[in-house]
């Protein structure tokens, strides 16, 4: 789950990880962080609607899973 975007002043942030998704099984990603860019598209400067749109269309990497 994510929070934050251009509209409240703060970047895009993991407000929470599920258990058993990549996310979680990665142990790279915590609650908190903020996320900055995927696959190259700079989200530092994204809405909260722009970011799940994005991150919503992204292949999970094997690296991840």
């Amino acid at each position: 789950m994510l929070k934050g975007g251009r509209e409240h002043g703060v970047p895009i942030l993991i407000s929470e990880i599920h258990p058993d998704l990549p996310a979680h099984r990665s142990g790279a990603l915590f609650v908190g962080d903020a996320i900055l860019g995927v696959n190259g598209m700079d989200l530092r400067d994204a809405k909260h609607s722009e970011a799940v749109e994005i991150l919503s269309h992204q292949v999970i990497s094997s690296e991840l899973a």
